[in-house]
């Protein structure tokens, strides 16, 4: 498909999804979904409708097409292979990105069992990307952050603590120090702070 008519549905359903009206957005991107897409296309209306069937409750329909574009994402990492380094990385990042949408589907159901280790998995591949651009750790902060607040909810205090404590020096490289403007901080440093006090209870 056209790359711009494609991103004008996209946004067409991103409006929708913003004015809560998901049954819409979905028609959209179903149909779109039907069209000859590239693999990349298919991967962003993927993720817009994971997003847009959480919304609707709807969290097996959300598994199976986040799925789909988890599975597109890592054959795109075959296909380009590693000669091409800066493709290469950006096949992993989207991969990476991928799975993270995929563990949100478990992450907010409770099922925490089969989150954390999807978690794990599109944080590693965030520190490979972070490696490689230490300007840039902001990606690998969301990932940490995420998968502590799995962890935490989940009961593993102690990883959750280590998680936590491994993103923290990442804030100052990210915001030269103004990492008290950044929200993730808060919370990161009351879940430790929650983590510590639980953790000298017992």
């Amino acid at each position: 498909m056209d790359n711009n008519l494609f991103a004008c549905l996209i946004k067409d359903a991103k409006v929708l999804n913003n004015k809560c009206d998901y049954n819409s957005s979905k028609k959209i991107l179903v149909s779109l979904l039907e069209e000859n897409l590239s693999d990349q296309q298919i991967i962003d209306a993927c993720k817009v409708l994971c997003l847009t069937e959480r919304k609707l409750g709807n969290y097996e329909s959300a598994l199976n097409v986040i799925e789909k574009a988890v599975g597109v994402a890592r054959n795109i990492i075959d296909e380009v292979g590693t000669s091409d380094v800066d493709s290469f990385a950006s096949a992993i990042e989207t991969y990476a990105i991928c799975l993270m949408n995929q563990g949100v589907v478990y992450d907010q159901q409770g099922i925490y069992v089969n989150a954390i280790p999807i978690y794990r998995k599109a944080k590693e591949l965030f520190r490979q990307i972070y490696l490689r651009n230490l300007e840039n750790p902001g990606i690998l902060i969301n990932a940490l952050f995420t998968l502590g607040m799995a962890l935490l909810n989940n009961g593993n205090m102690l990883e959750a603590r280590e998680t936590f404590e491994e993103a923290l020096p990442l804030f100052q490289e990210n915001f030269d120090g103004n990492k008290e403007l950044d929200e993730r901080y808060h919370a990161i440093t009351s879940a430790l702070e929650l983590i510590n006090e639980s953790l000298q209870q017992h």
